[in-house]
């Protein structure tokens, strides 16, 4: 009797153990279903209050992501969390993920505006490298969502954009079946969209100012029908980052005055001015040209930094070095609209190719052609030069879609329309 009683008071000693020991266990280490592996920017984020929701330190955070700046982070912006952290609770604790089944004709960037999230911000949790390539059934995490989505707005059949995702300094394309519409307008955000009839469909290029910041911006349309009554339409679309460098440069005290806003300022209104105009005619039908054959030695969209000054402007074009010849070549078909000597940009020639779309090369030694001409593919219009604001000979090459300076190189790469 004694014997039972011993093992009974050890049996008990056990399961009091073992309770003491779950008990820890449940209050100390949340289950691993709670725990995050990304978090979604939100809006008034620095990285030491994500650091602080998640459990993770500013330094972890920013060697995992690769962030040269630890004050650069975006709304949207997706950032992958150290093992072991986000695992806090709801109240306070790192952002909830929610998951969406992909419907028979959805695409992502339906499913962004619906959640309130971006295209890049599906595509990264998801390891999407084409966001244009989901299928109905699958499932999506969309970081940052909780609880059930915003109700979708009313579609409009047929609508794309492309690129699915715009970056800074970007130009995108906004197409719509043209049945029932006499006459579209739109924008993105602050810029203007011009749309042109083409075929069966509308189209219509905007271009992003290269220091936007990222984030998500409204897509506002007006339709009008052909009794003149007006719709209005609008989804938000998510811009991304361009991942530009930085280049810092220094100038001789006689080109640092060059940067005078007392010359700079006027020139670049008269620039503005002369890509204002929207052609309706398109001249161009296919991929734009290079140039100029010399190696390229400075991108579009680059930070730039004077004098060791602040890196609070940017590249407006593509460099060419006089390497592979002299040649300016005209990229596209068009019209010469300017072709004169300015004090910044040296002897420059802007040629139209419709649709407000412009081509601008700056800092030639010679120019070859005159204002009205029109000019083909291929054609020579000038020779690179070292007039203006330079370091040295080189052909600046710059293009504008409605009236905004985007990446030329895109042009090269990516067919509009």
């Amino acid at each position: 009797m004694r014997h039972n009683l011993s093992m009974l008071m050890l049996v008990c000693r056990l399961l009091c153990a073992c309770a003491l020991v779950m008990a820890t266990l449940s209050t100390s280490a949340p289950a691993a279903a709670d725990c995050l592996s990304t978090y979604v920017v939100q809006r008034g984020d620095t990285l030491s209050l994500i650091a602080r929701k998640s459990g993770a330190t500013v330094n972890a955070l920013a060697s995992l992501n690769r962030l040269r700046d630890v004050n650069r982070i975006y709304v949207g912006q997706v950032l992958s969390l150290p093992p072991g952290s986000g695992c806090q609770s709801a109240a306070g604790g790192a952002a909830a993920a929610t998951v969406h089944v992909v419907q028979r004709g959805e695409t992502l960037w339906r499913i962004a505006a619906r959640y309130g999230t971006t295209v890049g911000a599906i595509a990264a949790a998801n390891g999407i490298a084409d966001p244009g390539r989901i299928y109905a059934g699958q499932r999506l995490v969309i970081p940052g969502a909780a609880g059930n989505p915003a109700p979708a707005s009313p579609s409009l059949p047929g609508l794309s954009l492309s690129p699915n995702l715009p970056e800074q300094g970007r130009t995108f394309l906004v197409s719509l079946p043209a049945s029932g519409y006499s006459h579209v307008a739109g924008t993105l955000g602050e810029w203007a969209i011009h749309f042109f009839r083409e075929g069966d469909r509308w189209v219509g290029l905007g271009g992003i100012y290269a220091l936007a910041a990222p984030g998500q911006y409204l897509l506002s349309l007006t339709l009008t029908d052909q009794n003149g009554n007006a719709t209005p339409y609008a989804q938000p679309v998510g811009v991304g980052d361009g991942g530009y460098a930085r280049e810092s440069l220094t100038l001789s005290d006689s080109k640092s005055q060059l940067l005078d806003p007392q010359l700079t300022i006027p020139e670049r209104l008269k620039v503005a001015a002369v890509v204002a105009p929207i052609t309706p005619t398109r001249y161009w039908q296919v991929l734009f040209r290079l140039p100029a054959a010399g190696r390229i030695t400075s991108a579009f969209g680059a930070r730039r930094s004077y004098n060791g000054g602040p890196y609070n402007s940017y590249h407006g074009g593509v460099d060419f070095s006089r390497s592979g010849g002299d040649s300016i070549l005209a990229p596209a078909p068009g019209v010469v609209v300017l072709a004169e000597a300015l004090i910044v940009r040296g002897n420059a020639t802007i040629i139209d190719h419709g649709w407000g779309v412009y081509s601008g090369f700056w800092h030639q030694s010679e120019i070859l052609v005159r204002v009205g001409d029109r000019v083909e593919a291929g054609q020579l219009i000038g020779r690179i030069g070292d007039t203006g604001l330079v370091t040295g000979p080189h052909l600046h090459w710059e293009v504008f879609v409605n009236a905004v300076q985007v990446d030329p190189l895109q042009w090269t790469r990516q067919s509009f329309p």
